[in-house]
C-alpha cells in the first residue's frame, strides 16, 4: 500500500479462502491507516532505506520533502527469518527515526501499531532542522508505520 502502487496486493487464494470464509477483516488495519494518509501523499515517489542503527532499520514507504508515509521494521524481522528459522522478532529500539531533506517547518505525527491495527494514543510533533526531522521510535513493536505530516497553522495555541 505505501510502494507507490494502487494499493494491497491481493491474495493468490483470494477466491479459495479469503472470500469464501469472509476474511476480509485481515484488511481492516491496512484500511484504517490508508484512511488517515492525505491524498496528495500517494503522489509522493517510493523510499526503500536501511539505517546504520543497532539493530539497522528498514524503512519503506512514501517520501517528500514535506511529508511521509512510511513502515519501519528491524532489518532482522523477515519472514525467512521468523517462520523458516523459527527466530523470535527483535523489536524497535528506543531512540529516534531520522528523516532527510525535510522542508523546514513544523510536523505533526502518528505511529500506527501493525499487529493490533490501530494508531497509538499519543501522536506528536516534530521541527525540521537542517532537513533533518527526527522522530521518536514507539519502543518495542516488531514494526510500525508512521504519517507525518506539516503541523497545522496554529496548533498549539
Amino acid at each position: 500500500a505505501l510502494a507507490g502502487y494502487a494499493g494491497a496486493p491481493m491474495a493468490w487464494w483470494w477466491d479459495r479462502y479469503l472470500h469464501p470464509r469472509k476474511l476480509y477483516g485481515i484488511y481492516d488495519g491496512l484500511s484504517r491507516f490508508v484512511a488517515e494518509v492525505p491524498p496528495e501523499f500517494f503522489d509522493l515517489p517510493p523510499m526503500a532505506e536501511k539505517t546504520e542503527s543497532k539493530p539497522p532499520l528498514s524503512i519503506r514507504g512514501l517520501k517528500g520533502p514535506g511529508g511521509a508515509a512510511l513502515w519501519v521494521r528491524p532489518e532482522e524481522n523477515r519472514w525467512q527469518r521468523l517462520l523458516q528459522e523459527g527466530e523470535r522478532e527483535v523489536l524497535l529500539p528506543a531512540g529516534h527515526l531520522t528523516l532527510k531533506r525535510m522542508d523546514a517547518g513544523s510536523y505533526a505525527f502518528r505511529w500506527f501499531d501493525i499487529a493490533k491495527g490501530r494508531f497509538l494514543e499519543a501522536g506528536g510533533a516534530a521541527a525540521a532542522k537542517n532537513g533533518d526531522l527526527a522522530l521518536p521510535l514507539p519502543e518495542g513493536l516488531p514494526d510500525a508505520a508512521v504519517i507525518v505530516k506539516p503541523a497545522a497553522k496554529g496548533a498549539g495555541r
